[in-house]
């Protein structure tokens, strides 16, 4: 997956505009394939960092007190990743809103 982000991010947002104004014209739904395409990168790749950064203790800790594997993921890896997964909803949002102004300029 990281090879498909690295791609995705490192063309300018311009170039994922073109497609969707050549097959569907200026408008609101130009804007959607370009935000959802460019700006959901960021939230996807900080997630999955936030995912793998825990402290291993904490998991370790989890299992020797015989927490279910559902119950150690959905209560003590969230904790942990919450940070990174809201640096990445903020710079999606960011990105989306740079999209979004250039998208509305039009003809």
């Amino acid at each position: 997956m990281d090879p498909v982000l690295d791609y995705v991010q490192t063309w300018s947002p311009y170039i994922y505009l073109l497609p969707p104004i050549a097959l569907l014209g200026f408008g609101p739904a130009t804007a959607v394939v370009a935000i959802v395409i460019f700006a959901v990168t960021p939230v996807i790749r900080l997630v999955a960092h936030g995912n793998s950064s825990k402290p291993f203790e904490f998991v370790e800790v989890g299992g020797a007190t015989r927490t279910a594997p559902r119950d150690a993921f959905l209560k003590i890896r969230p904790l942990f990743a919450l940070p990174s997964i809201v640096a990445g909803v903020n710079r999606s949002l960011r990105t989306a809103f740079g999209i979004v102004v250039i998208t509305g300029i039009h003809p």
